[in-house]
């Protein structure tokens, strides 16, 4: 029981993070993708 919990509290903030880093190049690269297409 107690292991499960542990293996929890950390698999939860790596699967926060990998979301954040996520959305982060997301909107990164929809902003480069909305500026290549206002250069061209």
């Amino acid at each position: 029981m107690q292991y499960n919990l542990q293996g929890d509290l950390l698999t939860i903030p790596s699967t926060l993070i990998a979301t954040l880093i996520y959305k982060l190049l997301h909107l990164n690269n929809k902003k480069y993708y909305n500026r290549l297409a206002f250069n061209m």
